[in-house]
């Protein structure tokens, strides 16, 4: 018997609509750097020198819009701490922290086919930096 068209829609409704969170999730975070400034954060505040040294592939014009667009979508915060020259410490917002466990899922997975499911950049010892 099949189900009734009501319910059917209203499942529908509800995949269309986590579709839609999806997309704006992959926005914010879907490029090649964003997880990968997420993690280097991860283990607390940073300065702009010292992301780009935990994250030598990345160039510092695609850092810095990087870490720019992440503050813009209130993930990463910035705290300015020299005014000449202007300097930031960087370090991640509430939400860019509920990003952390994302990374690890997403290094996890990669890793079962190496077969080396071991931690990730949540620990306490902090990790190990996969995104060179």
């Amino acid at each position: 018997m099949p189900a009734p068209a009501v319910a059917f829609s209203a499942v529908s409704e509800a995949q269309e609509q986590d579709a839609q969170r999806l997309g704006e999730a992959l926005a914010i975070v879907g490029d090649r750097w964003s997880l990968a400034v997420v993690a280097a954060l991860s283990s607390g505040p940073r300065r702009f020198g010292e992301i780009a040294a935990e994250l030598p592939a990345i160039s510092t014009n695609v850092l810095s819009r990087r870490l720019r667009d992440l503050q813009r979508d209130g993930v990463v915060r910035a705290e300015r701490y020299s005014e000449r020259p202007p300097r930031d410490m960087y370090s991640l917002s509430g939400r860019g922290r509920d990003l952390v466990g994302v990374a690890d899922a997403l290094v996890a997975w990669m890793r079962t086919a190496e077969g080396d499911a071991t931690q990730g950049f949540g620990d306490e010892d902090g990790g190990d930096t996969y995104w060179a």
